[in-house]
């Protein structure tokens, strides 16, 4: 068994083919992405983070989630046109 490519619990595959269904897949994780912020701003390389973040999750079938410390003046709500 190939520890680095499948699950011990399940003896599945970790990663699906790419361009698979994209149906919602419950053996995986969300995709968990840090959204820097400075002066209570997120900073625009986070969205970008978040973009990618949200497309990941895509390819394996589960969801993205972000995670931003401190406080933010920013309309947190924004980053659901990046995926989030």
């Amino acid at each position: 068994m190939n520890i680095a490519s499948t699950s011990l619990l399940t003896n599945k595959p970790r990663f699906p083919a790419i361009g698979g269904s994209g149906a919602l897949n419950s053996n995986y994780m969300s995709v968990l992405v840090f959204l820097d912020q400075a002066d209570g701003h997120i900073k625009k390389s986070s969205f970008e983070a978040a973009n990618y973040a949200a497309k990941v999750a895509e390819q394996l079938g589960t969801s993205a989630e972000g995670i931003v410390l401190g406080t933010v003046n920013d309309d947190l709500a924004t980053l659901g046109n990046y995926g989030l």
